[in-house]
Formats: C-alpha cells, structure tokens, sequence
C-alpha cells in the first residue's frame, strides 16, 4: 500500500504512513467481516479528523454500562466469527488429508 501512495516520492514515506494505516484499519477484514476501528471503538471514523479527542462537554453521553454491553456484544460476535473463519479453513486445508497409522 506504501509503495502505491509513495510512487517517486521515496523519501516522503513517512508523511504518507498516517494514511495508509487509517486506510488499512478502515477496511473490513476477510475473517472478522468488519474494520479494526469498529472491532476496537465500536464505530467507524468518517475522517481522521473524526479520532481526535473531543471536549468533554461535546462527548455523546450514553450511559457507560450501556455502552460496555454493547462492546462485548461486539466482541463476542467478532469471536464467534474467528472461530467459523477458523474452523472454514481448517476443513479446506484437511479436505484430502488421510489419517496415516503407524
């Protein structure tokens, strides 16, 4: 991804590396089917921008158990997801393997 965003500006790399690890964590997974954002918040950024600190005056007020409910929730799901995904290729990679005994 670095070598598409860098192209001929090889000594700019590390101005780009913000992007490309905002882009990288805003994209879904195969595995889990959501972003590393979603996985880790509970919600997407639009921009970067939107993951800057705000005041505390301007924060959304839910109630925080609420809140931690829902992460777990999410967690759980993302859990169980792993395990299919898991599970999906373990049966495609063991689909002509033969139990050999000695």
């Amino acid at each position: 991804m670095l070598r598409v965003l860098v192209k001929k500006n090889v000594k700019a790399w590390h101005l780009l590396l913000a992007y490309a690890d905002f882009a990288y964590n805003r994209s879904p997974k195969h595995t889990t089917k959501e972003t590393q954002f979603k996985i880790i918040y509970g919600q997407d950024p639009l921009s970067p921008i939107n993951l800057t600190p705000l005041a505390l005056k301007d924060r959304m007020s839910v109630e925080a158990s609420k809140r931690v409910k829902e992460i777990q929730e999410l967690h759980k799901k993302i859990q169980g997801q792993i395990m299919n995904s898991n599970e999906h290729y373990r049966s495609q990679a063991n689909k002509h393997r033969k139990q050999v005994l000695f």
